[in-house]
């Protein structure tokens, strides 16, 4: 249809120059121009095509076009405004005009001419489905209701405008859930979960299908439903990392004693997770998780790098309990994270007992924001080394805020604070942490990009008259592929920027580039 559309409408661009200049070079060399994308060349030759009366109208509405193609949407709305007002223009005017005023963000214009669209017989369900999501935008939601309903009847409709549809309904129907503060629970049940059920059915196969998914369950967690067509209750993934360090870094656990070795090496890091949640009434729900790492540096001639070889057991058991506190969607979190590591710390290419920790966590999730969820924790973790005089003692708190924004965009941010206290006192630290993380879904080709930026103060206590208070600055930019509902590829850069006063020890950069790969059961 798309095609069609294009094809009658340069037919009669053409045709129309023909019968008003002399000679039909120009209209020719303007065709030439668009369909090569050379669209700031088309204006140019459009000027002088405006120059003729009996072609203005013909030359407003094609510089308009063309603006629009470059998302120049003002100039574009100019040019459709004065191709309107001559009173000589196609109808497709009307839906082309409507896009170009809805990006520009005038909504009310641009409803008033996707009706007209919609009246004229031009793209209709297209035309509806913007004149439904304007409304939406603008919380005049028993409209946009009537427009949404009104494009599932139609014949004919093409499935993924069918799909969207569906799935802005029920979003629509969850706002209009929380505007209210009295059985929001009950609406969501009965209103919102079966909507997204409709919009899934619709194509299961689709990409905005997994959206959909996520959603439902996004959902549900915040409700803290278990009816029937829930998500299912498990998660079992499986990640794998091929990445290139060319400064790797020794960890101590629980130390703030991160030295860098000046060597570059080759990483695979393997990662297999698995969780059940069980739902015990309305109210509760206990996640049983079990998480096996194990991380292998490909330098084996250097041992202060093969020493970073490490296999990581890890073990929690999660437990949420539904509550009102400051209104519904609160929930009382209440953690216990068993972690047991074996490392290659004698450099011998064997792993050995390196330690363990237990963590006692607790929480609130509130819905402070109607963008997103902001939680709450409080941590204590008691670390065991294979060497007594590594042993300490962390207590932590932290503040995790969700905020979602047009278009699925999420941004997460992290604050987070932490005291260690080890047994060897020159070991001893504070730290302060701010984390941002901006997802765009769908940024091109079902991909996700992800740009973060972490910011870590190190009070390093005893050790400060030689190394200050340490910052480190650590940016990072990934794109995840979806490559089927089940199947993902990643590629991440990251720089670290640690710097201390101690220049020879602790002052150091780095840059890693990993290749990702996740396959979700």
């Amino acid at each position: 249809m798309k095609n069609y559309y294009l094809i009658t409408f340069l037919t009669l661009f053409i045709l129309s120059i023909s019968m008003s200049i002399a000679s039909e070079e120009l209209g020719q060399e303007i065709f030439k121009q668009y369909r090569q994308g050379a669209y700031f060349q088309a204006i140019d030759l459009l000027d002088n095509l405006e120059k003729d009366p009996s072609s203005r109208s013909t030359a407003w509405y094609w510089k308009a076009i063309c603006y629009q193609k470059l998302q120049d949407h003002k100039e574009a709305n100019r040019f459709f405004a004065q191709t309107v007002t001559s009173g000589n223009y196609p109808k497709e005017v009307y839906y082309q005009y409507g896009q170009s005023l809805f990006a520009d963000n005038k909504l009310d214009e641009a409803r008033k001419y996707f009706t007209k669209a919609w009246q004229a017989g031009i793209k209709p369900g297209h035309s509806l489905f913007y004149l439904a999501y304007a409304h939406q935008l603008e919380k005049e939601f028993k409209d946009s209701m009537r427009y949404y309903r009104q494009l599932s009847e139609l014949k004919n409709l093409d499935s993924n405008i069918k799909q969207a549809a569906n799935f802005q309904l029920g979003e629509v129907y969850l706002a209009v859930a929380e505007e209210h503060s009295k059985n929001q629970k009950k609406n969501v049940t009965k209103m919102v979960i079966p909507q997204m059920q409709r919009a899934l059915e619709c194509d299961p196969t689709s990409v905005l299908a997994r959206e959909i998914r996520k959603r439902i369950e996004e959902i549900q967690v915040k409700y803290g439903l278990s009816s029937f067509g829930a998500a299912k209750p498990y998660l079992l993934f499986f990640n794998q990392n091929f990445a290139y360090d060319n400064n790797v870094t020794l960890t101590p656990d629980q130390t703030t004693n991160t030295t860098a070795t000046e060597q570059a090496s080759p990483v695979t890091k393997s990662e297999l997770f698995g969780k059940y949640t069980f739902n015990i009434g309305n109210k509760i729900k206990t996640t049983p998780e079990l998480r096996v790492n194990f991380d292998k540096y490909w330098e084996t001639s250097e041992p202060a790098i093969y020493s970073n070889d490490e296999l990581f057991l890890g073990a929690a058991i999660r437990n949420l309990y539904q509550n009102s506190f400051l209104g519904e969607g609160s929930a009382f979190l209440l953690d216990y994270e068993y972690n047991y590591a074996k490392r290659d710390y004698l450099m011998i290419k064997q792993l050995e007992y390196y330690g363990k920790s237990q963590t006692l966590i607790l929480g609130e999730s509130l819905q402070l924001f109607s963008s997103g969820p902001s939680i709450f924790k409080g941590k204590y973790q008691k670390y065991t080394s294979y060497s007594s005089a590594n042993d300490s003692s962390t207590w932590t708190v932290n503040l995790t805020q969700f905020l979602k924004f047009n278009q699925k965009r999420l941004l997460l941010v992290i604050l987070d604070y932490s005291a260690n206290d080890a047994r060897n006192n020159t070991n001893d630290s504070a730290s302060w942490l701010l984390r941002s993380d901006y997802f765009i879904p769908e940024f091109f080709s079902n991909t996700t990009l992800q740009a973060g930026l972490m910011l870590i103060l190190l009070d390093t206590k005893l050790q400060k008259s030689t190394r200050g208070v340490e910052k480190k600055v650590n940016p990072l930019v990934k794109l995840t592929k979806n490559l089927s509902h089940n199947m993902d590829l990643g590629l991440q850069y990251d720089y670290t920027k640690n710097i201390s006063k101690d220049k020879n020890q602790y002052d150091y950069d780095k840059h890693v580039v990993t290749l990702n790969f996740k396959l979700q059961f």
